[in-house]
């Protein structure tokens, strides 16, 4: 009689004993999984990162200018078109106290391979030859003068002065293989000419011919110039 109640109550166990077994069984994959709090975590950093993404966008804007400001005007062609300018600026949305680029721009209407460029400020770029705002002539040779200051201008670029309507410009040819980012022009093709430009809201600036490309050559650029009058 014993030994059937201890049989029947091993049998009554036997279910429990299985169940605990279970429990001890390798939990590293449950573990290793995130928990709630973690999870909002990292969707509160993932928030974060686009936010600032989305905050350190460039803010840009433009403002439509007259030739008076620009203190130049240009004779119109046909085959040109006519000659409009912007004040464009640009900042950091995330960093309005870091200043901005400001430039004016120019361009034709029909010729998209001229453009004109005086930079008045710029932040977070290398230079480029449209950050010139100014030439001046030494007796040592010619400076292009730009918000670093005087720089003087290597003779493999230096072509030489060239008639405006009423004055001169100063022309600058790129050399024969790409240097990289310049104050001067940096390809084979080409062409600058840069003006004083005394009564304008910059003190002068710089047509740019096949800025990245473009088939202008440099006898169109210079008949263009011709056309350029300065205030004066």
């Amino acid at each position: 009689m014993k030994r059937i109640l201890f049989f029947t109550f091993f049998i009554f166990l036997l279910p429990f004993l299985f169940i605990g077994a279970g429990c001890g069984r390798d939990t590293s994959n449950t573990e290793n999984l995130p928990s709630k709090e973690s999870q909002n975590q990292d969707s509160q950093v993932e928030s974060n990162n686009q936010n600032n993404t989305q905050n350190n966008e460039w803010v840009e804007t433009s403002e439509v200018l007259s030739e008076n400001e620009l203190g130049f005007t240009i004779e119109p062609t046909e085959a040109w078109g006519e000659f409009s300018e912007v004040l464009y600026n640009r900042y950091l949305s995330s960093e309005p106290d870091l200043g901005e680029d400001k430039e004016i721009r120019g361009a034709f209407s029909n010729e998209k391979d001229v453009v004109y460029r005086a930079t008045l400020s710029a932040i977070a770029r290398g230079g480029y030859v449209g950050d010139n705002i100014g030439y001046k002539k030494k007796s040592d040779g010619y400076y292009v003068v730009n918000l670093t200051g005087e720089i003087k201008i290597p003779d493999d670029v230096l072509v030489r002065e060239v008639p405006l309507s009423n004055v001169s410009a100063l022309l600058l040819s790129g050399p024969n293989e790409s240097e990289g980012p310049s104050f001067f022009p940096n390809q084979p093709n080409e062409f600058a000419a840069i003006i004083n430009t005394p009564n304008g809201i910059a003190p002068g600036g710089v047509f740019i011919a096949n800025l990245g490309g473009g088939n202008v050559t440099i006898e169109e650029f210079q008949e263009m110039l011709t056309r350029v009058k300065i205030d004066l």
